[in-house]
């Protein structure tokens, strides 16, 4: 039987005019007759798709492939509604042939690479959009979806080159200009990112990625006004996605009107069923920091939905024992050296690496080999100068993408690596993620869990985290005797000595300081320092000065309080010689709290200088009481806030007292322990073995 004309002619008009249903049956009546049409069935899949028939619409196009297996069209369709379906691995097949039949059909590229992307495999994703690219260098999809694709792979500087050329193809797309920010903040380029993101505002002034991630910038150049202003234009266009980075931008600023009502927002959305919409955006060292005090169930929470975002994108290295695989460049003598890696961002001017260097030189070489993994910047500086050479082998990783990292670390055979980072700012999480080696532990950059399973341990001691707090840490908890923190007796202290006038302070008052960084600052305890003040007309507080708009905002406070603005002396950020040095000049510390003091409180003591601390429920909130404690100063720590007051007023009115409590520091018995590497290394390394031994033997450490 013949084909109507008339009826073929119907069933495209209604194609061609999207009347869906009408067009439907045509092809339908076409099919009962003439069942043996590709096209007809590949029209009707088209159809079907449209009308989100979506089975339907797969089955059309299997059957015109079957039909006629030459047709590449088809391939693309049937490809195309798998995507849509969410069957990405069943669409792999079908783009593929589609685009070796035809290289320069732009589309197929675009749903090929949604499907890798679907499937988690980033690197495949971006080999589709450089082939796509090659084909075309003004496909401006494929060009804006590699640049996503190269950021995901940590491949920045190629991202960023590839999003500035999908602007020049299309200067209007406010995604690309999102895109290209975005990376650029990765990449530490913030005044470039903030460029980018005012672009983008030309073109659309109230445009929220915009606005928050322009926000976001501000915050890591330490422009916190700035920073507000961008956050709060862009909090009620999102609040669940802003709320987060806008309280952490005005406590670094200080800014405390309306933040503790911010931040118990922060706690109710970590608590809500929306945290899994937002839980990239929380980030757990600004959930644990936040005025308001956290929970370890709530710190819990929030660490493990953040490290969800980070999926292994190879196979994790398995290794057990001692073998070595061909290649190996471990030698072979008969006992085995434990190879140990370190990796942070932070080998450069920063606590971590002033607190931690004498442990990497003082690692018992005959028993441990000690690996440097760099992931920052090189600021081409005296300490990290001094890292560099402490390792036995060094590599500076930073400009790796994840997966080049993480092979550079197998290829080394690391048997513990251990993390110093974190989530703080410059984590690289994803290749800890790909588990590189066999074990691996936090340490010191983050107190707190990572609330991921990629951490097997993280290293404390009894006090600042007992082991009834296990339940809180997807990590085993190790507890190092004394104080886990470790410490460094060769901390240079400036020659020149200078006196209390140098820096503004009067000669015989008693002077309180706090050199803690302005976002541990508290409305509630700077009010407790302002009655101390009150309390003691002879006293002054002594500050660092760590951004304009925070010492505005805190005068403001002072002069709120009817306390003289000169009784609270700001003094600029100096090197850490000249500050060790000038802290002997102080009296008493005044520790802060939810979040303590971990490296300040470290200073301030080694100066000889005590500190009063409260210690909380969690690790942030006990670090200083850690170091206290293993001092034998426990007489220091306060359990709330009124006992912490009180603690303080009793040793600025008794100088006396305070007196035996600095000669007690001074001569603590345990004093050269805490600060010394060297005996550090020694309870760390035991630590080590227990790990090493409990993963030969499938036991527990």
């Amino acid at each position: 039987m013949e084909i109507s004309q008339s009826l073929i002619d119907q069933a495209n008009h209604y194609h061609q005019s999207k009347d869906w249903a009408m067009a439907e049956k045509a092809y339908r009546m076409i099919l009962a007759s003439h069942p043996e049409i590709a096209q007809v069935y590949n029209n009707l899949g088209e159809v079907l798709l449209v009308q989100r028939k979506l089975d339907e619409s797969i089955a059309c196009f299997r059957k015109a492939i079957q039909l006629a297996p030459s047709q590449t069209e088809i391939f693309y369709n049937l490809g195309n509604v798998l995507v849509h379906t969410g069957q990405f691995a069943e669409a792999i097949e079908p783009l593929t042939i589609a685009i070796q039949k035809w290289p320069t059909l732009d589309v197929a590229y675009i749903s090929l690479g949604i499907a890798y992307r679907g499937l988690k495999q980033i690197e495949s994703e971006a080999a589709v959009y450089r082939e796509a690219v090659s084909q075309n260098p003004k496909h401006f999809a494929a060009m804006h979806n590699l640049g996503s694709s190269l950021r995901d792979l940590g491949m920045l500087r190629e991202s960023v080159e590839v999003y500035r050329r999908a602007i020049e193809l299309n200067s209007t797309y406010i995604d690309t200009y999102v895109g290209l920010g975005c990376t650029l903040n990765l990449a530490q380029r913030f005044v470039e990112a903030c460029e980018v993101f005012q672009q983008g505002l030309k073109l659309q002034a109230n445009h929220h990625a915009l606005l928050f991630n322009l926000g976001i910038s501000h915050f890591c150049l330490g422009d916190y006004q700035n920073a507000v202003v961008a956050l709060k234009l862009a909090y009620p266009l999102n609040p669940d996605v802003s709320i987060s980075s806008l309280v952490q931008s005005m406590q670094f600023g200080c800014d405390w009107d309306g933040v503790e009502q911010y931040a118990q927002g922060v706690i109710e959305l970590v608590e809500s069923n929306r945290l899994a919409n937002v839980s990239h955006l929380i980030a757990p060292f600004s959930f644990i920091g936040l005025v308001t005090p956290t929970t370890y169930a709530q710190q819990l929470r929030c660490a493990e939905h953040w490290s969800a975002q980070y999926q292994p994108t190879m196979p994790p290295f398995a290794r057990k024992a001692f073998s070595r695989p061909a290649g190996s460049t471990r030698d072979s003598s008969a006992k085995q050296r434990l190879r140990i890696g370190y990796i942070s961002s932070d080998f450069c001017v920063h606590a971590v690496a002033f607190m931690i260097a004498e442990l990497f030189e003082f690692h018992d070489r005959k028993e441990f080999e000690i690996f440097g993994y760099s992931t920052g910047l090189d600021d081409q500086s005296a300490i990290r100068s001094r890292i560099v050479a402490s390792f036995d082998t060094f590599r500076d990783i930073g400009a790796c993408s994840y997966s080049e990292a993480t092979d550079i670390i197998v290829k080394d055979e690391i048997d513990i690596l251990i993390d110093l980072q974190g989530h703080t700012r410059g984590a690289r999480t994803q290749i800890l993620a790909n588990r590189p080696a066999p074990i691996q532990v936090s340490y010191l950059g983050f107190p707190g869990t990572m609330g991921a399973d990629f951490i097997d341990y993280i290293l404390v001691d009894d006090f600042v985290v007992p082991q009834s707090e296990q339940l809180y840490f997807r990590e085993k908890l190790v507890h190092l005797p004394g104080t886990y923190q470790v410490n460094d007796s060769r901390h240079a202290v400036s020659p020149k000595t200078t006196t209390r006038s140098d820096w503004g302070l009067p000669e015989n008052g008693f002077v309180f300081c706090s050199f803690n960084n302005s976002y541990k600052l508290t409305p509630q305890f700077f009010d407790v320092w302002m009655n101390l003040l009150a309390s003691n007309p002879d006293s002054i507080l002594w500050m660092s000065e760590t951004n304009p708009w925070a010492t505005d905002n805190l005068l403001r406070r002072i002069q709120a309080h009817g306390i003289d603005s000169k009784r609270v002396v700001f003094s600029p950020q100096v090197a850490l010689p000249e500050h060790v040095e000038r802290h002997r000049l102080a009296d008493l510390a005044l520790d802060t709290f939810p979040y303590n003091g971990h490296a300040t409180t470290s200073i301030a003591m080694r100066a000889g200088v005590p500190v009063v601390t409260l210690a909380g429920s969690t690790m942030a909130s006990r670090v200083s009481g850690s170091l206290l404690h293993a001092l034998g100063l426990d007489e220091l720590i306060a359990s709330n806030v009124d006992e912490y007051r009180a603690i303080a007023d009793r040793f600025a009115k008794n100088r006396a007292e305070l007196a035996k409590v600095r000669e007690l520091l001074r001569n603590s018995q345990t004093y050269q322990e805490v600060y010394s590497g060297e005996r550090f290394a020694r309870k760390v390394e035991n630590a080590y073995r227990l790990m090493w031994n409990a993963y030969e033997t499938n036991s527990s450490c």
